[in-house]
């Protein structure tokens, strides 16, 4: 919303729900905010905020809530060796119909009026009377009366107030009186007579924004944001884990396909090859038949005669040889396990036997300290029993 356009600009009497309303400015009313000033012994911007900030501690005045802002402060006027400062606070009692998320700034209603440069400006604000003093323009002190009128109590405190603020020199010695709004000729007179200055009389205008946004958030405001920021981070998590399931199961998806696609290829293949498969095994099986009668390597005969060859002459004796399937079994006792270990190594290097793949389990040691042995040769590619 630009600054003064009453276009976007709305005034509730009553509070509205503002949770259905996107409404990204809201101005609170003076009885919902407390502003003060107060001189302090330095010119040094560095170290003013901590200055008002022990200031607002010892005067009790800082909410303990975490999160939001909860007051703030402007320099008001600097002299030699001194900063007059204006401090901001929001009160405890503001309405949650009002602490919205959407709510972009949180702005004091007296800002939005057109005030007295230097003095006192009067207006009512929800039937109440809200007086605010100013200096060099600046908003000071605002304060905010039960009574609906303005009457004599009302006007006497002013006054107390306006000498209060000139002793302690935050209100400078030129004084005007400004009164917005409907004011009775009783309440003017009233006014020129206690304070001493006569008012002027002035209709609301248009709100117009401070050029200068403000920074002041409940702490209502800002746990509502934070808990909308985590819901908002919670669903990206869950968002992009939804997005990772997808493309896995997209993957999943495409990788069955491609493994139908390509079994149904290797099937195709497979029947189309399968007369030459079987013909190919056809004639494996004739040549495999035939492979004891004309492969030498496997006479019964032969093996025999290779192995027997590499007997010792003492120590090592055959007892019993038998070849079924072209598988052989040769049964033996040696003097010693050594010894028919020994064999073993030797028909394993004989190159006339090397058709077999050789081996010998662990020997039987007999009571008499021989060792009873069996050699086993078995042909290549050998189907097990």
């Amino acid at each position: 919303m630009a600054p003064g356009s009453p276009r976007e600009t709305a005034r509730f009497e009553t509070l509205p729900d503002l949770a259905k309303r996107n409404l990204r400015i809201v101005a609170l009313p003076a009885d919902m905010v407390l502003v003060l000033s107060r001189w302090f012994q330095t010119t040094d911007d560095s170290v003013l905020p901590e200055m008002v900030q022990i200031f607002l501690d010892r005067q009790g005045l800082i909410p303990r809530e975490e999160g939001g802002k909860s007051f703030s402060s402007s320099t008001v006027l600097r002299e030699e060796n001194r900063t007059l400062v204006a401090v901001r606070l929001l009160g405890a009692q503001i309405p949650a119909s009002l602490c919205q998320p959407q709510v972009e700034r949180f702005e004091i209603n007296a800002d939005l009026h057109s005030l007295v440069p230097e003095g006192l400006s009067l207006w009512r604000e929800e039937g109440r009377l809200v007086a605010a003093f100013s200096r060099g323009g600046v908003l000071i002190h605002l304060q905010s009366f039960h009574e609906a009128s303005l009457g004599e109590t009302v006007a006497i405190e002013l006054l107390c107030t306006r000498l209060q603020l000139q002793t302690e020199e935050i209100l400078g010695l030129e004084f005007a009186v400004s009164l917005l709004g409907e004011f009775s000729a009783e309440e003017i007179a009233l006014v020129e007579t206690i304070v001493g200055v006569e008012p002027g009389v002035l209709s609301f205008g248009v709100p117009v924004l401070p050029a200068r946004a403000s920074d002041l958030t409940p702490p209502q405001v800002e746990l509502q944001r934070k808990k909308i920021r985590d819901r908002q981070r919670l669903e990206r998590i869950l968002l992009g884990a939804a997005g990772l399931y997808v493309i896995l199961l997209l993957a999943l998806i495409l990788n069955v396909a491609w493994l139908t696609h390509n079994n149904g290829r290797l099937r195709k293949a497979i029947t189309a090859n399968q007369p030459l498969v079987a013909t190919i095994q056809e004639t494996d099986a004739r040549w495999k038949a035939l492979e004891a009668a004309i492969n030498p390597a496997i006479y019964p005969v032969e093996v025999l005669f290779q192995a027997a060859s590499l007997l010792p002459d003492d120590g090592v004796r055959f007892t019993l040889f038998e070849e079924n399937d072209n598988r052989v079994s040769i049964r033996g006792e040696a003097n010693s396990a050594a010894a028919a270990f020994k064999l073993v190594e030797a028909i394993k290097a004989k190159i006339e036997l090397n058709y077999f793949d050789w081996e010998m389990p662990k020997p039987n040691i007999l009571p008499n300290d021989k060792a009873e042995f069996q050699i086993q040769g078995e042909p290549p590619n050998a189907p097990v029993n």
